[in-house]
């Protein structure tokens, strides 16, 4: 459906979720179920990063699991997608409404969280598994030969940690 909304019939589907992700190629409409590839990078995965490396030392706010993965999702949200000013001027509003919310303190961001979503794409991170680059790659070589190259001319990324 997400290629059909883009106008597009025949391509790669790369859907990305909170607590999955999947390659799913699409010939004239009609899924290639056997190609399917699924992908434990997923949007779990870059929060789960970033509760492990952002500097809770330095953030006394913070002192549960609870409020870091509220601060992770926070910063998920406002620094690791594209954001319509529309977006911008919700949160701006949110923000000034919240009364001792985590989401008005400062929180200190880890040295690269500007690399977060490369953190689906990198081939340095251990036990993560495949990257999404090659689990396309991966779907596309389990179609037959001639379609591959249709394939390839449309990927659309679509889910909620797509942005």
């Amino acid at each position: 459906l997400e290629l059909a909304a883009a106008g597009l019939y025949t391509g790669v589907c790369l859907h990305l979720g909170e607590g999955y992700a999947r390659v799913q190629p699409v010939y004239t409409g009609s899924p290639i179920e056997h190609a399917a590839v699924m992908s434990r990078r997923h949007g779990g995965f870059i929060t789960e990063t970033l509760l492990r490396t952002m500097p809770w030392d330095r953030q006394p706010q913070c002192s549960t699991r609870k409020l870091r993965l509220r601060a992770v999702r926070h910063v998920k949200r406002k620094h690791l997608r594209v954001r319509s000013a529309q977006e911008e001027a919700e949160d701006g509003a949110a923000a000034g409404h919240a009364s001792e919310d985590i989401l008005n303190a400062p929180v200190a961001l880890p040295d690269d969280v500007t690399a977060g979503p490369e953190l689906l794409f990198s081939t340095d991170v251990s036990n993560a598994g495949a990257a999404l680059h090659e689990c396309v790659v991966e779907s596309i070589l389990l179609c037959p030969p001639p379609l591959r190259r249709l394939l390839l001319a449309s990927i659309a990324v679509c889910g909620g940690t797509a942005g």
